[in-house]
């Protein structure tokens, strides 16, 4: 190879850890996203439920706003597995700049040793193929069951608890007039 294709190779190369970085950002702005959206989602369902808002309305958005988490998530956890293929696809092109330069060689640029271990060229496990993605998933998952059952069992008790705040209608209320005191 001439001077021109070294050049070139570590020009990829720095473009392709910059697209890494990115990539590895994606997922962790999608789980703040969601770590901020879903206990606000919680907190206003929490105040309707206080609130004197018909039952029946209050079941029907609970379970609207629980098939609206689910519809999110399944887009989230869809994005986060497609950022993971292009991470490990870019992981996968990283792994033969390394071997063309030979990183991985003991003694190749130090003695008895080299500058990438061994361990991370390797198309299975090595750079770009790790598993973290998946705890993301998980805890994205397990954020939004809890959410949803919040939601859920909300509306679930507000629907079938009478309501304290709303006036009786059926009651007699007979209005009192200062002029019908007794005298």
């Amino acid at each position: 190879m001439t001077k021109k294709d070294d050049d070139f190779l570590r020009e990829y190369f720095k473009e392709s850890q910059a697209f890494m970085i990115y990539r590895s950002g994606v997922e962790y702005r999608l789980l703040q996203f969601l770590l901020l959206f879903y206990p606000i989602i919680g907190l206003i369902f929490s105040t309707l439920y206080e609130s004197p808002i018909d039952s029946r309305l209050f079941l029907c958005l609970t379970i609207g706003v629980a098939l609206a988490l689910i519809f999110i998530t399944i887009l989230v956890n869809n994005k986060i597995c497609a950022e993971h293929e292009t991470y490990r696809k870019v992981g996968l092109s990283i792994q033969k700049v390394w071997t063309y330069f030979r990183l991985a060689e003991k003694g190749a640029y130090l003695d008895n040793d080299s500058i990438v271990p061994e361990d991370v060229i390797d198309e299975r496990k090595g750079y770009g193929t790790g598993k973290g993605y998946l705890k993301t998933l998980w805890i994205v998952w397990a954020l939004a069951i809890v959410v949803i059952l919040l939601v859920i069992i909300l509306g679930i008790f507000k629907f079938v608890t009478p309501s304290t705040t709303q006036p009786d209608s059926s009651a007699n209320v007979s209005t009192f007039y200062p002029s019908q005191v007794e005298q």
